[in-house]
């Protein structure tokens, strides 16, 4: 595990044990057509977020589990991903697919998440890196971090980030994820994710 120091945007890096295989199925089910699907909105050229409920993606259950443990460990208190499999009217992780070419706005997630966290399915080589920013009292600090096939970055919510453009030869996929404290809050809205949300 690296995590970033006081003077940085606070993100945490792990390679989680997550088998090949688990990515490989993934990868597959993600291409079928006939796959239950919903969106939630179109920019910049593509649908940023893919939902998929986790009976159609158990694979999803592990890496959800796991970064579950890390992310308790960083809160220091008790924390979910809520989904629609723990009685959640919406599941709050989502699935991106960039095609070549195609990047991520400057944004941050959704008010009251206390975590937030991307887990990379498959990235090509020049797949594009995410970026993270923060405004201090003099000036804009931003920080690069590469996007590598298996390795899962847990962040602040509230913390800008961007991917660059997917200069490879085939899609990028990740999955996004947010974590809120237990009890949740019952004030918590699916449609928080608008093109709002993105800026430069």
């Amino acid at each position: 595990m690296k995590n970033s120091s006081k003077e940085e945007p606070k993100y945490w890096i792990y390679i989680p044990e997550i088998p090949r295989q688990d990515r490989q199925e993934l990868i597959l089910l993600l291409k079928r057509d006939n796959l239950k699907k919903t969106k939630s909105h179109y920019i910049m050229g593509r649908w940023e977020n893919i939902y998929i409920s986790l009976p159609y993606v158990p694979q999803v259950r592990k890496i959800l589990r796991i970064a579950g443990k890390m992310a308790n460990n960083i809160s220091k208190q008790q924390i979910i991903v809520p989904h629609k499999e723990l009685g959640h009217s919406h599941d709050e992780f989502w699935f991106n697919i960039a095609k070549p070419g195609h990047s991520t706005a400057w944004h941050n997630h959704k008010e009251g998440a206390v975590l937030s966290g991307v887990y990379y399915i498959d990235v090509p080589e020049q797949g594009g890196n995410i970026k993270f920013r923060r405004n201090t009292k003099n000036h804009q600090e931003e920080l690069v971090i590469p996007s590598i096939t298996g390795q899962m970055i847990l962040f602040s919510s509230v913390l800008d980030h961007a991917v660059e453009k997917n200069e490879g030869n085939r899609d990028r996929i990740s999955l996004s994820f947010n974590f809120f404290t237990i009890p949740l809050k019952s004030s918590m809205k699916h449609d928080d994710y608008s093109k709002a949300k993105y800026y430069g």
